[in-house]
């Protein structure tokens, strides 16, 4: 499991009964007391949130989930996790799953659960669905405490049942609800500039990966998103300059290389238009201006 989890499971965990099984799978149940996680990191673990009661917010790729009612919110890697925040009226559970467990489960379906999962995040269930889920976890949980020398397999194979199930559920057929072209140009752009922001902010870039010209993947996105392409692009570069400022001990040139800015006034440029503070003033601060942003993004 990487250190981002890592750091986020201690934070979850102070005061409650933890579960895992080696670094693959760990379970805890909610925090006792209002939480606010507040310090943007990129997990490559699977984190399940089951919130069974009450209230909680994060903001997941700028995007903010405010939820008051019954369901799971998956988090999956490669997303960058902004701020976390739980009431003290919150129940719910945890699971975090390394990325290695996951490739062990060699998931294979007509429909593709893990894309559709990343695209959505926080999934509204029934009562049924809930119970399900809560059994799962009760199920799993019980055979992590249990000696038993085929613990591997037998968690890899619920693991897999329940997620089929939860697929079923969650994810209509293709062929009773086809999926928008356009979504399916502004999904696939959008999980490129999570990759290559870092290195790549044109679109012609993104466009000549998807097959398609410029204008149509900007009208695709507009039309979407209700935002534009380049507008992604400059919020992903953003949170992952955040994320360096805040988190790293990089100075603002080594930060200015490793985001592929030409030199570091060019990046204070970009970055102040963007934030509205100078890298430096943001991280003398410890990310007040984001709490700004995140304001704004409510």
């Amino acid at each position: 499991m990487d250190n981002d989890s890592l750091k986020l499971t201690s934070f979850l965990s102070q005061g409650q009964m933890v579960y895992n099984f080696g670094n693959d799978i760990v379970m805890l149940e909610s925090p006792c007391n209002e939480k606010c996680y507040d310090f943007p990191f990129v997990s490559d673990s699977t984190i399940c949130i089951i919130v069974n009661s009450g209230h909680m917010m994060c903001i997941v790729d700028t995007m903010t989930h405010s939820i008051d009612s019954s369901g799971m919110m998956i988090l999956t890697r490669g997303h960058i996790v902004e701020r976390i925040i739980f009431e003290s009226d919150f129940k719910g559970k945890f699971i975090i799953m390394s990325r290695k467990m996951l490739d062990s489960l060699e998931i294979v379906s007509q429909f593709n659960l893990l894309h559709d999962i990343e695209t959505k995040g926080f999934y509204p269930l029934d009562d049924e669905s809930m119970q399900a889920v809560n059994n799962y976890y009760g199920m799993l949980q019980g055979i992590i405490r249990t000696a038993n020398p085929y613990k591997a397999n037998v968690i890899k194979h619920l693991t897999l049942a329940y997620l089929y199930g939860l697929g079923a559920y969650i994810h209509p057929s293709l062929s009773a609800n086809p999926k928008n072209r356009l979504e399916e140009i502004t999904n696939s752009f959008l999980d490129l500039v999570r990759k290559n922001c870092k290195e790549h902010r044109d679109i012609p870039f993104y466009a000549d990966i998807l097959r398609i010209s410029p204008k149509h993947l900007s009208k695709a996105v507009k039309i979407t998103t209700g935002e534009k392409a380049m507008q992604w692009i400059e919020k992903y570069t953003v949170i992952n300059a955040k994320n360096l400022l805040r988190t790293s001990y990089y100075s603002i040139a080594q930060i200015s290389d490793i985001l592929s800015f030409a030199n570091p006034s060019d990046f204070g440029k970009y970055f102040k238009k963007n934030v509205g503070c100078s890298p430096l003033t943001f991280r003398k601060l410890g990310g007040e201006s984001g709490h700004q942003h995140y304001h704004h993004l409510k």
